[in-house]
């Protein structure tokens, strides 16, 4: 008989994080070094100075990644969602009549 070994994840319930990002804020990250190479291969298709697509997708990274890092500083994990499902809710509900209530009970 082999001895068999069994390993526990003990955080499992952590989320993922790399270098301060958080969770689902990595693919954002992500997905702005993404769109900043396929702009740089737009501007250096159509012709536009090196220096100038270098400088225009240097800063949409630069703007995109500091944008990412300070909303994932911000709201956290799960605080984004949070956030835009807060403002969807309304202030307040009005009804007019009781008959809502009364038929509840019915």
């Amino acid at each position: 008989m082999s001895k068999e070994i069994y390993f526990i994840n003990k955080n499992i319930d952590r989320p993922l994080v790399f270098k301060g990002l958080k969770a689902q804020y990595i693919y954002y990250y992500l997905g702005v070094v993404v769109i900043a190479f396929i702009l740089f291969a737009l501007l250096n298709s159509f012709g536009v100075n090196t220096l100038g697509t270098v400088l225009i997708v240097g800063a949409f990274a630069f703007l995109g990644i500091k944008g990412v890092t300070a909303i994932s500083d911000r709201f956290g994990k799960d605080g984004l969602q949070k956030y835009f499902a807060k403002k969807k809710l309304p202030e307040y509900i009005q009804i007019e009549s009781r008959d809502y209530f009364l038929k509840l009970k019915k």
